[in-house]
């Protein structure tokens, strides 16, 4: 499952004996052992012009930030993408008065959508305010260490280790946009995706987040031993896909219920809960109950890019103009795939015992990626799940899974 989709569902985790709590879980201790119960939130879905999604969500999005400002005037770092979760909150900050001591942006490892820190840098420059660009370190490395933060829970976040490092120790506070783009934006769902969920047909929407795969096959096939790829097999994907989905049928908007009580919860939220929290108090404003509750509202039709963009242009035109990073294909970088092959085999090479990887295999991928810099083993995050593998090996050797140096 987390191989497919990149995230674990309800209360799974990779771990036998460890189950998350679930959404608005309650925890009964009786006679016959622990119950645990969960009722998790549904929202109704409502009618409404475009202009009053805009007005309604500039409120609430105001309402939300002035409730998470702390009583003291500490100075504080805010971390600033090329997107529109980051902004809106940064100008929000500054219409309040608190505006950070500096924005930071990373720059993304070539396998991330993004190329943000130019539009970070650009807007704090258009306000004024100080900015820094960070970058992130060998991908391998930090895939070992945000591993560890995630709790093996995301195969996302390496590039942001370079935040965490920035903020420990000198910002007593930051701000995180977990659920904005979410809930405004409904950009998870594809246009097979949408065409499913307005056919209502689960099964074959279950079946095509369950292969993830524009040749047919998981990203995940060539990385397993391979006598655990019947095991880990779309179809198994898919069923338990189907199994969470079918948990959310009730919902005005299933799939959106899904994915809030999954992807977002599950993975999105590992960022300021998680990676964040390990070294300052992260606030996300659009988790603001009031917030969520209108925003979840919105109709699909209305929601949207466009929407968020109208939104903040509406709140602040002065800034309008500002461009936006926008969403394109990485860009090929045979330098980066020669460094990241190399590490990978090199990784392979000290720690793997093949339970989990097909480790002649994939050396034998490593070693002409190594040399080619072609791109087999950083398509579809296939570097980083291969890194994640093998640190469940070493987890179930009883080895320390501390971080990885180039030295290990």
């Amino acid at each position: 499952m987390f191989l497919t989709v990149g995230y674990y569902v309800g209360q799974d985790t990779p771990f036998a004996a460890i189950r998350t709590l679930p959404p608005a879980g309650k925890l009964t201790w009786g006679p016959g052992g622990l119950i645990v119960a969960s009722q998790p939130r549904r929202f109704a879905t409502v009618s409404m012009t475009r202009e009053l999604a805009i007005e309604e969500a500039i409120e609430r999005t105001r309402t939300a930030v002035a409730r998470c400002l702390p009583d003291d005037d500490a100075p504080f770092l805010l971390p600033v993408s090329g997107g529109r979760d980051s902004r809106q909150i940064l100008l929000e900050l500054i219409r309040a008065g608190r505006a950070p001591a500096a924005g930071l942006t990373v720059r993304q490892y070539p396998t991330d959508w993004g190329g943000d820190a130019p539009y970070g840098e650009g807007l704090c420059r258009a306000l004024g305010i100080k900015h820094r660009t960070l970058q992130p370190g060998p991908m391998i490395a930090a895939e070992w260490r945000k591993n560890r933060l995630t709790n093996y829970c995301a195969d996302e976040h390496a590039w942001y280790l370079p935040v965490v490092d920035a903020l420990r120790g000198a910002s007593a506070f930051t701000y995180d946009g977990l659920g904005g783009g979410m809930l405004l934006h409904r950009d998870f769902m594809t246009r097979a995706v949408r065409r499913a969920w307005r056919a209502g047909t689960w099964d074959e929407l279950a079946a095509k987040l369950g292969l993830r795969d524009e040749y047919g096959t998981p990203r995940s096939a060539p990385l397993v031993e391979p006598s655990l790829r019947s095991a880990l097999g779309p179809d198994v994907a898919a069923a338990r896909i189907r199994r969470e989905l079918g948990r959310h049928l009730d919902a005005d908007n299933p799939y959106l219920s899904y994915t809030l009580n999954n992807r977002t919860v599950r993975e999105i939220a590992l960022v300021p809960t998680s990676m964040l929290a390990s070294v300052t108090t992260a606030f996300t404003p659009f988790t603001d109950p009031d917030f969520v509750a209108f925003a979840a509202s919105i109709p699909n039709e209305l929601a949207g890019t466009r929407l968020h963009t109208e939104i903040i242009a509406t709140a602040f035109p002065k800034v309008a103009s500002v461009p936006y990073v926008p969403k394109r294909r990485p860009a090929a970088d045979r330098r980066f795939r020669r460094r990241t092959a190399r590490d990978l085999a090199g990784l392979l090479r000290r720690r793997s015992d093949g339970s989990l990887v097909d480790r002649s295999g994939l050396l034998r991928r490593a070693t002409i990626s190594s040399l080619t810099g072609d791109g087999w083993l950083t398509w579809g995050r296939r570097a980083a799940l291969t890194a994640y593998l093998v640190q469940l090996e070493s987890i179930r050797r009883g080895e320390s899974p501390d971080r990885l140096d180039a030295t290990d």
